[in-house]
């Protein structure tokens, strides 16, 4: 079931009725609990998982999953040669463990997108490598892929996305500030 229905537009923009109440309601009730900064956060997830949702959509259609599909867009613009990438920076760009990305490697590598390789320099080193047929699989993919997400950010304004980027890298780096320290 769709939750749009509960969105409003009014003088302070567009508001998520539900998140306004729950939101409220937790701030009357304890103390310390920012209702705006909750109702934020609600809307950054519900806006997240509406986006995860239309991307597993189209991506569902060519038997991808989002972090599949990550891993070969990451390949594709980190690699555009084709020499291949360590799975440790692989793990990196796609912002996963490496255990992970090894994971996500070998069902790439069973649907022949990827291949892996000793690197010659540092035979303790994977290299992984995209394949033609990953290539031609994005070829066809991405015009859909972008229609798509065009659709979901195309009534923007240059500035908004710039706003909206700049704002979630902001929030980004606050999280990445606020995170306790290892073993505490």
């Amino acid at each position: 079931m769709s939750t749009t229905g509960f969105i409003v537009g009014g003088p302070d923009g567009h508001r998520d009725q539900a998140h306004v109440r729950m939101a409220e309601g937790e701030a009357r009730r304890l103390p310390g609990i920012v209702a705006l900064q909750m109702e934020a956060r609600l809307a950054f997830f519900a806006a997240a998982a509406a986006m995860e949702a239309a991307v597993d959509a189209e991506l569902t259609v060519y038997g991808l999953s989002h972090p599949r599909f990550n891993v070969l867009m990451v390949l594709r613009s980190i690699d555009p040669g084709g020499a291949g990438i360590p799975m440790g920076t692989l793990a990196t760009h796609v912002m996963t463990t490496a255990r992970n990305a090894t994971g996500l490697v070998d069902l790439l590598e069973q649907r022949g997108l990827v291949s892996r390789s000793a690197d010659p320099s540092d035979r303790r080193v994977v290299l992984v490598t995209r394949t033609a047929a990953a290539d031609e699989l994005l070829d066809e993919l991405l015009p859909r892929f972008a229609a798509r997400m065009s659709g979901a950010l195309g009534g923007y304004r240059d500035s908004e996305l710039a706003v909206l980027i700049d704002l979630l890298n902001r929030l980004r780096l606050g999280l990445d500030l606020s995170a306790p320290e290892p073993g505490r």
